[in-house]
């Protein structure tokens, strides 16, 4: 016999999650460089489809692709009101 016990530790705060309005990304699909905006932005990361980090800033909303593979990235931004993270196409 089987007995499989699922005990979730992980505790999600709704209120830390950005709305989709306060943060836009273009253009968008990219061919190199993109632009966010947003209001408060604190720090930009973006990550694989495979969830690795593969850039990190805190100071620049203009960010080179140039030198990424073609594909789907998701790029999580902080702010004071929370977290966004939106999909990005590099062509």
């Amino acid at each position: 016999s089987l007995s499989i016990v699922w005990e979730s530790s992980l505790t999600v705060n709704l209120n830390a999650v950005a709305t989709d309005d306060n943060i836009r990304i273009f253009p968008n699909p990219t061919k190199n460089i993109f632009h966010i905006k947003g209001t408060n932005i604190t720090e930009i990361e973006i990550l694989n489809l495979a969830g690795s980090l593969i850039f990190k800033n805190n100071s620049t909303t203009r960010i080179d692709m140039s030198n990424y593979k073609n594909g789907v990235y998701l790029v999580r931004v902080k702010s004071e009101t929370g977290i966004a993270v939106k999909k990005l196409v590099k062509e």
